[in-house]
């Protein structure tokens, strides 16, 4: 979508899925609600038409077990005034979760009610599971430009973390309307500085501190959400965050959310326009537009660190570590190595501990012990790595590399043009152990010695998740039926199907049909959707498993599964580990190769 900068009205940014292959559109789905559709009446008047803006703003993620598609959204044009959309504006900066056959919402959550900041949702959501109270959860985690973290269940949109509704100031430019609160997640912690006062300002030279005391000294103190007025103010986190379109990594090994964020401010006033502009009032300064808080050589107006790479348990909402990320050359140079410096590109995190960035704006690509946030390496590319790496495994080598994109980009730093390449980079030589190694030989001396045993039972058991169709096994079971007759092995042997909702009514068409399970899944049939069950058995996606191979070795599934025959709700009851699976292919006589599940070129 084109739009011309500062105009609110244009093409909408509603979201449209198309068979791939056919090219037909399947649905599409209105970011800004028609009359009579859910949020409609978060606009006054007719801010609603023909408004721009509210457009998935970041990638899409795709959960293909739930058969739901999550939307970061962006904000509605024109994003510094509002006075021609007063209201919230739903469904503009949400987190959207919508059915991915019909497009049918599912769930909401609006993390920026009226943004008047640029504070759109750039980053990709990012799917993981959550371990609490002796449950896993299947959750999304959004991060944010105002360097909060939101974490939700994907399937209900419940946040994971309590979130709370705080008033924040009032705007006092004509015909504005400020939303009387904005959401503040209680955990994880704020990523990025969200407030700045005069004794925060900068003394990493006399230059600076004089420079950013004389230019903005007067616009002190700030904070998130001041709004915009008619004299010049600052906005902390600015329009490049806290995080940004990099988004965030996430190791399913510690729980730990990976996330580099930037503290640098923007400045700016509202401007009256003459009469007949397409504006009221448009957003700028006497530097031009997304004026930066920082000194004449471009050093933010604050202390450091004016960059961080930070780990978050999304398991218990805390921040694990937190480092400074980059460096400023030239105050290296004078003894002031910790800096930090903002940054725009993502992270990978390995299955064997290691976090690669490129991202500052200096040059430079590491690599972080996900563990501890210890700096492993460093190199220096031929300019800036404003992209997220990506990782491989070379087939005539079978060694891992990692590579990233170098280039100018990322309207950041003082670098307008230079080289552009692809720097790729491989790990581990011939001889060298790699941290999957270690991390591998500490799972390995939690197994016992001697000639194995069966998985054991989960005590106490966990509990059971709430599936969106009661359904009991042992009724089932009572019925006359197998296991195989509801669940299908799947075309490549991996997997056994969970039950579609056309194979259930294959059986209740005629068969139980009045109760309201059953026109409930009747009525999924008729608007083509399937059941959103919650799958208790998962496996990470760094373990290769063939259900096949199990039942061609005569294994039953209780081995597994335990005695579900007996359960009116499912809850898993054995455990399923590395220590247990060993331990059974031990009692069996099976190799327990770790080739056999795990791709050893980590």
């Amino acid at each position: 979508m084109a739009t011309p900068r500062r105009r609110s009205r244009g093409p909408s940014g509603a979201v449209r899925a198309f068979d791939v292959q056919t090219g037909k559109l399947v649905w599409r789905f209105d970011t800004v609600p028609k009359p009579g559709e859910v949020g409609h009446n978060t606009w006054e008047k007719d801010g609603w038409k023909d408004r721009s803006g509210t457009n998935a703003w970041g990638p899409i993620s795709v959960d293909v077990n739930h058969g739901m598609v999550f939307l970061p959204l962006g904000s509605p044009s024109y994003d510094f005034y509002g006075a021609d959309r007063k209201g919230e504006d739903l469904f503009a900066n949400s987190v959207l979760a919508l059915k991915t056959e019909t497009g049918k919402l599912v769930w909401y959550y609006q993390i920026i009610h009226h943004d008047l900041w640029d504070y759109d949702l750039p980053a990709q959501p990012v799917l993981m599971t959550v371990h609490r109270a002796n449950r896993e959860i299947p959750a999304v985690a959004e991060v944010t430009k105002t360097g909060f973290v939101f974490v939700f269940d994907r399937l209900n949109g419940v946040p994971l973390f309590p979130i709370e509704e705080r008033p924040v100031p009032q705007s006092q430019v004509p015909g504005e309307a400020t939303w009387p609160t904005q959401p503040f997640p209680l955990k994880p912690p704020p990523l990025a500085r969200t407030s700045v006062a005069r004794a925060d300002i900068t003394n990493v030279t006399p230059e600076s501190r004089k420079y950013c005391l004389q230019t903005f000294g007067s616009i002190l103190p700030a904070r998130i959400f001041d709004p915009w007025s008619l004299t010049l103010k600052l906005e902390m986190p600015g329009t490049l965050g806290g995080a940004n379109w990099s988004g965030a990594s996430f190791d399913p090994f510690s729980g730990y959310l990976f996330v580099n964020t930037s503290d640098l401010g923007v400045v700016g006033e509202m401007k009256r326009q003459p009469a007949g502009s397409p504006e009221a009032y448009l957003w700028g300064s006497k530097w031009g537009t997304f004026a930066r808080f920082w000194d004449s050589q471009h050093y933010p107006c604050q202390q450091p660190p004016w960059g961080t790479l930070n780990a978050v348990n999304l398991n218990t909402g805390e921040i694990a570590w937190k480092v400074p990320l980059g460096v400023v050359d030239a105050l290296k140079a004078k003894g002031i190595p910790k800096t930090g410096i903002y940054n725009l590109g993502g992270s990978i995190v390995t299955a064997g501990g290691l976090v690669f960035i490129g991202a500052t704006a200096d040059h430079r690509f590491r690599a972080f012990d996900a563990q501890t946030g210890k700096e492993l390496w460093v190199t220096k590319l031929e300019f800036n790595g404003h992209a997220t790496p990506m990782t491989y495994l070379g087939k005539r080598t079978n060694r891992q590399f990692v590579v990233i994109a170098v280039g100018a980009g990322g309207n950041i730093g003082d670098d307008a043009s230079g080289p552009t390449a692809l720097a790729a980079y491989a790990l581990f030589p011939k001889g060298q152990s790699s941290p999957a190694q270690a991390r591998l030989q500490a799972e390995l001396a939690k197994i016992p010695s001697g000639t194995g045993s069966e998985p054991p039972e989960i005590k106490p058991p966990l509990l059971a998740p709430t599936q969106p169709i009661p359904f009991s096994h042992r009724g089932h079971v009572a019925a006359g039926m197998s296991c195989d007759n509801c669940h299908q092995l799947s075309s490549d042997g991996k997997q056994m199907q969970i039950p579609s909702v056309t194979g259930c009514m294959a059986c209740h068409q005629s068969v139980m049909e009045a109760r309201p399970a059953i026109q409930k899944m009747t009525q999924l049939e008729k608007e083509g959707q399937q059941i959103s069950w919650v799958r208790v058995y998962q496996l990470p996606e760094f373990v290769f498993f063939s259900h096949q191979k199990h039942i061609d070795a005569k294994l039953a599934c209780e081995v597994c599964h335990g005695m579900v025959r007996n359960q009116d709700v499912l809850r898993q009851e054995k455990e399923i580990s590395m220590v247990a699976c060993i331990n059974c292919h031990k009692l069996r006589k099976v190799s327990t190769s770790c080739g056999l599940c795990h791709n050893i070129g980590y």
